[in-house]
């Protein structure tokens, strides 16, 4: 129940803000304003919430996460790498090659794992460099991602992050005797 009345409020705030706007204003830059507004609120929204939100603002949706992928917020920035990448935009495939290198890990894990969905396999040499990515779960979403353009399932072998990266396991990571 909470969830429909949380859907239901985002649609009504998108709604509200939209009427709110110049008539010249776009849709697309509404819903934008209105989800960054409501970030701004003290929500505090989460990248799957955002993803929720674009979804819910139905054709707007697709060119307001363009405009919230300039977003300072690195929440409001990997909802709509998320949203876009649901939508298997290959317009979107610029920007998430470089969110790859966002300072923010929530941002490149979401780039990760839009770049996975897209699936645009001149996004592999760029996933091979993220599986060195220092937040761990990046790495495992870049890893994810490289496994899927190749058309591999998570159970394959058949991609090795330490020959993808370049790297020899370290005697740390040997098994002991």
């Amino acid at each position: 129940m909470a969830g429909k009345l949380a859907r239901a409020l985002g649609a009504i705030a998108l709604a509200a803000v939209a009427l709110l706007l110049p008539s010249d204003h776009s849709a697309s830059g509404a819903a934008a304003e209105a989800i960054a507004r409501r970030n701004n609120d003290g929500a505090g929204l989460d990248a799957a919430a955002v993803c929720r939100l674009l979804e819910e603002a139905g054709p707007a949706g697709y060119s307001a996460a363009f405009d919230l992928l300039e977003s300072p917020e690195p929440n409001l920035r990997a909802g709509a790498a998320l949203f876009l990448g649901h939508r298997r935009s290959r317009l979107a495939l610029d920007p998430l090659l470089g969110f790859l290198r966002d300072p923010h890990p929530i941002v490149r894990r979401s780039a990760a794992q839009a770049l996975g969905l897209i699936g645009e396999r001149r996004a592999l040499p760029f996933l091979q460099r993220a599986l060195g990515d220092p937040d761990p779960p990046t790495a495992e979403a870049a890893l994810h991602a490289a496994r899927r353009l190749r058309g591999n399932d998570a159970q394959s072998s058949s991609l090795n992050p330490l020959k993808l990266i370049g790297q020899r396991p370290s005697a740390r990571s040997q098994p002991g005797p």
